[in-house]
């Protein structure tokens, strides 16, 4: 048995005396030494005095009779142990702290902060209306989101960094809660002097051809269009790479080459006659939008309260597919 092993079947069989023989404010400052790396920025963060911080950590590590991470330098990185109890500290601090607003004479409602990490065209085209409206109704709520494409957003919330991930591609793994969201419709487009962009049709041999305008390896965007043209994927002449959807826009808008790209990212620019969409009869591109988060993840009434309104905010009903949670190893 390993010593990770070892520790995760002292968290589950501790006595009730043991576990209250160290404190949430200690398992706060390992959750603050986790996220930032040391003790000065977690003392900052925590206001807290840096002596104070260090034996916070020093206590909690002789309760549990081992360390919880590597010193190189002055940065601390979680080892094996420090893995293992991360999740199980930052459930139970939410749910401690959700204790303590229910009897504490709190407003009646959600509270908080929820961090939402997002690919980017759901980032730029979807989140922000959503966004706005739920705060708008919810006093005591505030949100951030940070924007990545699908391999980073999935990074971050593997890291606890983020509550829950809206990405383009499917979120792959047994530690993710993953379910599907809504469609979206992707085309093909050029600028409206290109020579494809008189045909009635453009088939796959034209497609595989012409230069093209692609987005960064990891985007949920370039991930679809690879899964759609198969082995054709190959052999694609890939003129230019870049990491972001308004930059792929304009290069596309100056002649550089063909590109794919989400419906809602080029609608204004089609109807401004600054892009056109090319007819694809031999290539299906339509993708899915998910919802992921971590199956550790304590989920708190925001958290909870979000997911509901999330999945109330899918397409009409003959566009929507039915939503399951599901899970891939």
């Amino acid at each position: 048995m390993t010593r990770s092993d070892n520790f995760c079947m002292i968290l589950t069989t501790l006595s009730y005396e043991v576990v209250m023989d160290y404190t949430l404010r200690q398992l706060e400052t390992f959750i603050a030494i986790a996220c930032y790396g040391g003790t000065s920025r977690a003392a900052r963060e925590l206001h807290m005095s840096q002596p104070a911080v260090s034996k916070a950590l020093t206590a909690l590590e002789s309760q549990l009779s081992c360390r919880l991470f590597e010193r190189q330098g002055k940065r601390l990185h979680l080892n094996e142990v420090g893995r293992a109890l991360l999740p199980r500290a930052q459930s139970l601090l939410a749910e401690a702290r959700e204790i303590q607003r229910s009897f504490a004479g709190s407003r009646p409602g959600l509270i908080g902060l929820l961090r939402v990490g997002a690919s980017s065209t759901i980032a730029n085209y979807i989140m922000p209306e959503l966004i706005g409206r739920f705060v708008s109704e919810q006093l005591d709520v505030r949100m951030s989101m940070s924007v990545g494409n699908t391999q980073h957003v999935l990074a971050r919330l593997r890291a606890y960094e983020i509550d829950i991930a809206m990405i383009e591609g499917f979120g792959h793994g047994h530690d993710l809660d993953t379910r599907h969201w809504r469609d979206d419709r992707m085309v093909v487009l050029a600028a409206p002097d290109n020579p494809l962009a008189g045909t009635d049709g453009v088939s796959l041999d034209q497609l595989v051809a012409a230069p093209w305008i692609m987005r960064e390896p990891g985007s949920g965007t370039r991930q679809n269009l690879e899964r759609s043209l198969g082995d054709k994927i190959g052999q694609l002449n890939i003129a230019l790479e870049l990491g972001q959807t308004e930059a792929v826009k304009r290069a596309v808008e100056l002649g550089y080459g063909v590109s794919c790209l989400s419906e809602m990212a080029i609608r204004r620019e089609v109807d401004a006659g600054r892009l056109v969409e090319l007819r694809t009869p031999d290539v299906q591109l339509t993708r899915a939008f998910y919802i992921v988060v971590h199956k550790t993840k304590h989920r708190s009434d925001l958290l909870r309260a979000f997911l509901d309104y999330l999945m109330t905010q899918h397409q009409p009903a003959d566009a929507a597919r039915p939503v399951d949670v599901v899970t891939r190893g």
